[in-house]
């Protein structure tokens, strides 16, 4: 996993983007860990040697296709 990269979790449907990485966290032993977004708006922390399991490579046009679940951002959505 690196920063500025993309994710998948095929069975699960979630995806992941890398936004960054922590200083050494004072309250998780001065660990450093990945900073993620999900295509849900969660954000997320996971220590770089503790990666989650089953997520694949991806890309920007995957995620945003999950984040806006397919429809257009540009139209206006009828409540």
């Amino acid at each position: 996993m690196y920063v500025g990269g993309y994710y998948v979790h095929p069975q699960l449907g979630v995806h992941l983007h890398c936004i960054g990485m922590t200083s050494p966290m004072h309250t998780k032993n001065d660990e450093v860990h990945f900073i993620i977004e999900d295509n849900f708006g969660s954000l997320s922390t996971f220590q770089i040697d503790d990666p989650p399991v089953g997520f694949v490579e991806s890309n920007i046009a995957e995620f945003a296709q999950a984040w806006f679940n397919g429809i257009d951002p540009n139209k206006p959505v009828a409540s």
